[in-house]
């Protein structure tokens, strides 16, 4: 595990590599991927041996919301809301919520942007 990566209590994870500095709330989940499980020609659940593992890579500097649902990669920089469930890779600097997770802003700001939001005693 990299330097400075904290995780919440009640977290699964699987296969996963996490970043430096990146931020896991309580009871989020990283899965090995999507495709864990499979069926055979009838619809009946195959064992795990049968599965597909993957390394869910998780990006340095995010922060994962509580009870989060991780499936697939997400980018450097991204911030998950709570309770979201990752079906996609997500790109670095992401603000992504919901089931499925989707894209609603970038954690990047323009320096002059920080400056006009900042309260005076920050500037």
């Amino acid at each position: 595990m990299a330097r400075g990566v904290y995780i919440g209590c009640y977290c699964v994870l699987g296969k996963t590599a996490i970043g430096e500095r990146t931020q896991i709330g309580s009871g989020v989940h990283i899965l090995s991927g999507k495709q864990q499980h499979s069926r055979d020609a009838e619809g009946r659940i195959m064992g795990a041996e049968q599965g597909i593992f993957e390394t869910v890579r998780i990006g340095a500097d995010c922060w994962i919301g509580s009870g989060s649902i991780i499936l697939a990669e997400v980018g450097r920089g991204c911030t998950i809301g709570a309770g979201s469930v990752v079906v996609h890779p997500l790109p670095a600097g992401s603000i992504a919520v919901g089931n499925p997770a989707r894209v609603i802003g970038n954690t990047d700001k323009k320096p002059a942007q920080d400056k006009e939001l900042a309260p005076e005693s920050l500037r």
